[in-house]
């Protein structure tokens, strides 16, 4: 979608429900969640939708994907884990 909402494209077509969609920082890829394996599970893609892959394959479905830095390279840890059924997942801005 250009900035001004025109010319939207959907970039998912698999079988199952894709949702909870957030860019990287640079730009270059999108984290999503989606059940076309059976569970929830998390996926990431080119911000053109190519290159869609699982990075989850958890027994737990998996919700709210986000991006943070690798410590590492002086980046944000990532935030604690959740005590909840539903895992949140953490992804690093290199993948």
């Amino acid at each position: 979608m250009d900035a001004d909402g025109t010319h939207v494209r959907k970039l998912t077509r698999a079988v199952g429900v894709d949702e909870g969609g957030t860019w990287s920082p640079d730009g270059s890829k999108i984290v999503f969640t989606s059940n076309r394996l059976g569970r929830q599970q998390v996926f990431v893609m080119r911000a053109n939708g190519a290159h869609q892959h699982v990075i989850t394959r958890r027994g737990a479905d998996e919700y709210e994907p986000s991006w943070y830095r690798d410590s590492g390279a002086g980046g944000e840890s990532p935030p604690p884990a959740s005590n909840s059924t539903s895992a949140r997942t953490h992804v690093l801005g290199h993948l």
